[in-house]
């Protein structure tokens, strides 16, 4: 506030002459003290109304409520002599407009004629190009907007500022003839400067507002985006495992279908190659026989993996299992693959583990996933590289049985990462060039996985092209007996 309010003491002298203690006071002036009195409650209303203003705007409001609730109470002081008339403005400085957006008992005439007021025009577009307070004690030529029948009224016109940035406008009511006081001008100032507090605080609002709607609809896009996305992969994903399902079950109808007449076709040629009804003649002949019987067991064994697999994929592989010496499954193993090999291809070095568990397992399959692995070590490979396949337990934690494991190691030509990705999709093979170099249909990798998977097993591969692999089937402890 300015200092327009002056408490003065009071005016009292005390003095003592001689033996006689007397006191002598001025005079007492009651108009002075009324009128101290009075300015006293003036500046206490004031400070209570500013007080009062400054809770409204931190209270959880509207903003625009709050400008409508500290209008009236200016209105409502009691010692300004304004009529409970008014309106507060908000400025668009790009514009050069005001916009009348709170008012009390304006009336129809003036809210239609005032709603939109340009900068210099009228007494308030004057304050605002002005930013200077305007106080008019009647209607003049400068009250541009005028109507019939509206009553002669002054005006306090107070610019609302944010240091020098216009934000709006305050305009209030006076009676006609009403003379401008200082007083009055100095609480409307700070009336003012709670309003612009108010208002950019709608600024901020609003700002946050369009922040929150912008960011809403761009979270909305990207929903509408991600269902979108979902849906077509749902789509495509429904549509694959159709075609997975229909491409197993043909796969498993064509195997059904080619094993008849293979098993004929094999039966046929081993009479053949065995001359079992009497010499065939030339010996070629019985090359080619034997020839004939070699490639139908491999087709044979083609068939059976296809048809193994579609099981898996169906849910309806089945596991015959029993407890077998994983010791034996390995020599069984090697045996095999060296019979499949012959004495002059590499050799397969056996590492078994003393005192090994019995192993709870379908046999015929784990000895399946062992075949592949060893035939896929041997196509890889170049003699005399050996081939080493291991049987041990791995350390469990805290004195805990681990699991039980085969490892199949090789120096062949080994894998990148890619390769290792994308190993063990159906029909697949590393390259071109390695399917003409290499037999193989690209299953084998599959169908043990899904092997494993069955006997809750887990599969490790380690490779680095040029110089090797190893694989690892591991089998966990709850499918080991360990004998006492």
């Amino acid at each position: 506030m300015s200092g327009d309010i002056r408490l003065m003491p009071s005016e009292v002298s005390i003095s003592g002459k001689g033996a006689e203690d007397r006191e002598t006071c001025d005079a007492f002036d009651p108009q002075r003290e009324d009128r101290r009195t009075r300015e006293l409650d003036i500046w206490l209303e004031s400070e209570a109304i500013l007080a009062r203003m400054l809770d409204t705007a931190t209270e959880p409001l509207g903003v625009d409520e709050m400008l409508t609730r500290c209008l009236d109470l200016v209105l409502s002081t009691r010692w300004l002599r304004v009529e409970h008339k008014g309106g507060i403005f908000i400025a668009d400085e790009d514009a050069r407009e005001l916009t009348l957006l709170v008012e009390r008992n304006l009336g129809d005439e003036i809210h239609r004629m005032c709603r939109r007021v340009a900068y210099g025009c009228c007494l308030c577009g004057r304050v605002a190009a002005s930013r200077q307070l305007l106080h008019v004690g009647c209607v003049d030529e400068r009250h541009e907007h005028r109507f019939d029948g509206m009553k002669p009224h002054g005006h306090y016109i107070v610019p609302i500022l944010s240091r020098e940035r216009l934000l709006g406008v305050m305009v209030l009511y006076l009676p006609h003839g009403y003379e401008l006081h200082e007083r009055e001008v100095s609480f409307l100032r700070s009336a003012a400067n709670i309003f612009a507090m108010i208002i950019q605080l709608r600024g901020y609002q609003e700002h946050l507002e369009d922040l929150i709607a912008e960011r809403t609809a761009e979270l909305h896009t990207e929903i509408e985006r991600r269902k979108a996305q979902e849906a077509a992969l749902r789509i495509a994903k429904e549509r694959a495992e159709a075609a997975d399902r229909a491409k197993t079950a043909l796969l498993a109808n064509m195997s059904h279908e080619f094993k008849t007449p293979l098993n004929a076709t094999i039966g046929f040629a081993e009479m053949l190659a065995r001359e079992m009804h009497g010499p065939i003649g030339d010996a070629r002949y019985r090359d080619y026989a034997e020839d004939i019987v070699a490639s139908g067991r491999r087709l044979l064994g083609l068939l059976e993996d296809l048809l193994e697999l579609a099981r898996a994929r169906d849910g309806g592989l089945v596991l015959e299992e029993q407890e077998e010496d994983p010791a034996m499954l390995a020599r069984r193993a090697g045996e095999r693959a060296m019979r499949r090999y012959g004495r002059d291809e590499n050799g397969i070095h056996l590492e078994i583990a003393d005192d090994l568990p019995a192993l709870i397992c379908d046999v015929r399959r784990v000895g399946r996933m062992l075949d592949h692995l060893l035939d896929n070590a041997h196509k890889f490979s170049s003699p005399p590289e050996p081939i080493a396949l291991r049987v041990a337990l791995q350390p469990g934690e805290e004195n805990e049985a681990g699991p039980l494991f085969f490892e199949i190691v090789d120096h062949g030509i080994g894998m990148d990462k890619n390769t290792l990705a994308r190993l063990g999709s159906f029909f697949w093979q590393k390259d071109a060039e390695l399917s003409r170099s290499y037999e193989g249909a690209g299953i084998g990798m599959s169908l043990i996985r899904e092997y494993l998977t069955a006997h809750d097993g887990h599969l490790a591969i380690d490779s680095r092209p040029g110089e090797g692999t190893r694989v690892r089937l591991a089998f966990p402890p709850d499918r080991l007996i360990h004998l006492v």
